[in-house]
């Protein structure tokens, strides 16, 4: 509801505050009536007063109230994308994933949209191939033998399956609309500037994603897989218009000679050698269809999905141009130059741009697009940092369209050590795992069994 269909405050307030003065007025009269017939002055004066205030004041808000349901309820009718958007959000809320999706707090889940798994030369089902096959959960899957890690061939085939697993998981994102990315790297002792965010732009060129854009919106390098989710699931809570994050890890002896991870050798081995930790990469697309419904699919535009970069009158293309004319231009203005001056004021040993756009920048940059823009379209839409530009109904579609692998739940934390850091004994730690066993299945829904 706009400000304009909301019922004004100001009637009411002035009727409150003349009724309040009549009933004042009123009771004073009275009371001075009295006194001047029998002169005994009467103890309940301040209760009158103040019975009839609070009486006045609760009538005058039930009023109010119900003129801004009313409102509301009119301006529902009136507005299809609000009332189609109210329906949706109904229905949805009815099915198994509505009801998984309506957990807050400990029970809040992320939908797993795409997927990419890559260990050393294999990804996806070759991997899960290879589990399958050796079925033991204490050995290896990869091989023990020196003999089958051939150095010319090795790395460039890891890198390979590594870009593979990144194209499964990004190619079920919704083309045309900038994606967060949050990549992880593994620890680090160099501080040279350098940064995970530079392999996006690279595997995006490797995955062949033309048409997705991507935002660098966060990169770390820890060895921590809680710290991660939690940084996953926090993003999604501090950020409510996001309806979809690709989250990438990449770890593996490559990576670790990379960034001098703490605990390596000072130099690679050039003979063939058993890797001391398989290259992987990991990429997980998780979203929110709820937020979906709610605010993209209800004030969606009919485009063409054909239309190009010279179609300027829709605000879809207007975002892509504007898109690229910020991360792809030299020129003042640009991402590129902001990145050259950061890297020359913070002396990194590279101005190299990383090829994708850091998010809290681009959202800066906003401002300037919602200018140009029409905003034409179903409903009032109102744009935000992640979802700047109405979404056309073919990209819905894609999002639809994109499959529903499972569920993320909140990571749950099992601490095992005391309160001064020292690890539990045995007997701590069974228990404490069984209290965050427990805890983790309580966040099911009642229906659902771990499996």
């Amino acid at each position: 509801m706009s400000a304009s269909q909301r019922p004004g405050i100001t009637p009411y307030a002035l009727v409150w505050i003349g009724t309040m003065l009549a009933w004042v007025a009123l009771i004073l009269f009275i009371y001075y009536r009295q006194w001047q017939s029998t002169g005994v002055e009467d103890s309940g004066l301040g209760n009158d007063i103040r019975n009839g205030v609070l009486a006045i004041t609760a009538l005058v808000g039930l009023a109010f109230g119900g003129h801004w349901l009313w409102k509301v309820r009119s301006a529902v009718a009136k507005d299809p994308a609000a009332m189609a958007s109210a329906q949706a959000t109904t229905a949805a809320a009815a099915t198994p994933r509505g009801r998984m999706l309506a957990g807050e707090g400990e029970r809040y889940v992320l939908e797993v949209r795409g997927l990419g798994l890559a260990v050393d030369r294999y990804y996806q089902e070759d991997t899960w191939r290879l589990f399958k096959d050796k079925d033991d959960n204490y050995l290896s899957v990869l091989s023990k033998d020196p003999k089958d890690y051939d150095p010319n061939t090795r790395i460039g085939d890891a890198t390979i399956a590594a870009n593979a697993s990144f194209g499964y998981a990004a190619k079920n994102a919704v083309e045309r609309w900038p994606l967060p990315v949050i990549i992880i790297g593994p620890p680090k002792t160099i501080d040279d500037g350098s940064s995970m965010a530079h392999a996006i732009a690279y595997k995006r060129q490797a995955a062949s994603l033309g048409l997705t854009l991507f935002l660098w919106q966060e990169d770390d390098n820890t060895a921590s897989a809680q710290a991660t989710l939690e940084k996953l699931f926090r993003f999604f809570d501090e950020h409510p218009d996001v309806p979809e994050v690709l989250l990438v890890t990449q770890d593996g002896e490559g990576p670790r000679y990379r960034w001098k991870s703490p605990g390596m050798p000072d130099k690679r081995p050039e003979a063939p050698h058993v890797p001391l930790l398989p290259d992987s990469m990991t990429a997980l697309l998780v979203a929110r269809s709820d937020r979906v419904d709610r605010l993209v699919r209800p004030y969606a535009v009919d485009v063409d999905d054909g239309i190009n970069k010279d179609d300027t009158q829709y605000d879809i293309i207007k975002l892509w141009n504007f898109f690229w004319d910020k991360s792809d231009s030299q020129e003042e203005g640009s991402f590129d130059a902001y990145y050259r001056k950061l890297a020359a004021e913070k002396h990194y040993a590279s101005d190299y741009p990383p090829g994708t756009m850091k998010a809290d920048w681009w959202i800066a940059q906003l401002p300037e697009l919602w200018k140009q823009i029409n905003n034409k379209g179903p409903g009032e839409f109102k744009p935000s940092p992640y979802l700047p530009v109405r979404w056309a109904r073919w990209q819905v579609q894609q999002f639809d369209e994109s499959p529903l692998l499972g569920y993320l739940h909140r990571p749950v934390h099992v601490p095992l050590t005391d309160e001064q850091g020292k690890p539990l004994k045995r007997a701590g730690q069974v228990e404490a795992l069984r209290k965050g066993w427990a805890q983790a299945v309580s966040a099911l829904p009642e229906d659902a069994k771990p499996t």
